[in-house]
């Protein structure tokens, strides 16, 4: 089923499957434990053995309804064992669906930079604490794509966005999930929320504790659930 949980998209388009750890906000990666979870009954190989798909590259010419697509959510189609002909190919299937929004998020935001994106086509990182914050973002700001945004999840520490928010559309935001999830102060989540509304970003609070302390999907920030999207350009 394409259909996704995820509160942001409607969709998930796979065309590939697998990942290796790049940076901090893997170590606990929901793709990885999904993957070891159900290989024994697939068949599938380890998690770090990259695979291309191209069987599902048809799948979104079958969904009549519009839709945001999350493209990749359990893999990364940016990953150095992606041939760029067949992100030339995911890139292809997009454009020619332009009912559909496509949501293409990574990690390796330098092979970004080899792609044009359709104007129905967004392009966004993810970033989990400053480091990567710096290093990702200014590559995303020189991407060709009508739409920019970041994913800042799992959120590890206090991250300053201002800087790069002049060139960011989009913010997402959520904390880590699973037994082992790493802890996410509120007041990490209230700075970056003050800095999307100073700069006029529209803000996406995905998942975090509630006041009881219990994991909740859209939780309220002093009072308010931000659910924002950026218009379809």
């Amino acid at each position: 089923m394409a259909n996704t949980a995820i509160p942001w998209a409607e969709k998930a388009w796979n065309v590939t499957r697998g990942c290796t750890l790049v940076s901090a906000g893997c170590y606990n990666c929901y793709a990885r434990a999904y993957h070891h979870r159900f290989e024994e009954y697939r068949g599938w190989g380890p998690f770090g053995e990259v695979v291309t798909l191209p069987e599902k590259l048809d799948e979104p010419r079958h969904w009549k309804k519009p839709a945001r697509v999350f493209v990749c959510s359990r893999s990364d189609l940016f990953h150095a064992a992606v041939p760029d002909l067949f992100i030339r190919a995911v890139i292809a299937t997009a454009q020619e669906c332009p009912q559909h929004t496509f949501l293409f998020l990574t990690k390796r935001p330098e092979r970004m930079l080899d792609f044009n994106f359709p104007p129905n086509a967004w392009a966004g990182v993810t970033v989990e604490n400053q480091a990567a914050a710096d290093e990702r973002l200014p590559l995303l700001a020189q991407v060709d794509a009508p739409v920019r945004f970041v994913s800042v999840e799992p959120l590890l520490e206090s991250v300053d966005l201002s800087r790069y928010l002049h060139n960011i559309s989009w913010t997402i935001l959520g904390c880590e999930s699973g037994p082992n999830r790493r802890p996410m102060d509120p007041d990490w989540v209230r700075r970056i929320r003050d800095d999307c509304v100073a700069a006029g970003v529209p803000l996406f609070y995905k998942q975090g504790p509630n006041a009881a302390g219990k994991l909740v999907a859209m939780p309220e920030l002093d009072g308010q659930v931000w659910g924002q999207y950026p218009e379809r350009v």
